[in-house]
């Protein structure tokens, strides 16, 4: 609701802190979550160092267990990416 105010900033370290508690978690569903929508502020901004290493930390494999998941969303990456180059979903 932060973010679609205007208030990235504050959405930012929102989403900071829910990485923090979700890591200790492995809930990975809402790491997702929490990763797309701060790629979504960084497209917003135009800041592409952080959208980079947002995409980095996406793409990590994530140790559950004993079974390595491979973080496969380049597709979704590349239809954020084009669909706020494009201004469709602005």
């Amino acid at each position: 609701v932060l973010l679609m105010r205007g208030e990235d900033e504050i959405s930012e370290k929102l989403c900071y802190r829910g990485l923090y508690m979700v890591k200790s978690t492995k809930q990975i569903s809402i790491e997702y979550s929490i990763q797309f929508i701060l790629a979504k502020i960084a497209l917003l901004r135009g800041d592409f160092l952080l959208l980079k290493r947002v995409i980095s930390d996406i793409k990590k494999p994530v140790l559950i267990g004993n079974n390595h998941i491979l973080k496969s969303t380049d597709f979704l990456l590349f239809v954020l990416v084009i669909a706020y180059k494009t201004k469709k979903y602005r």
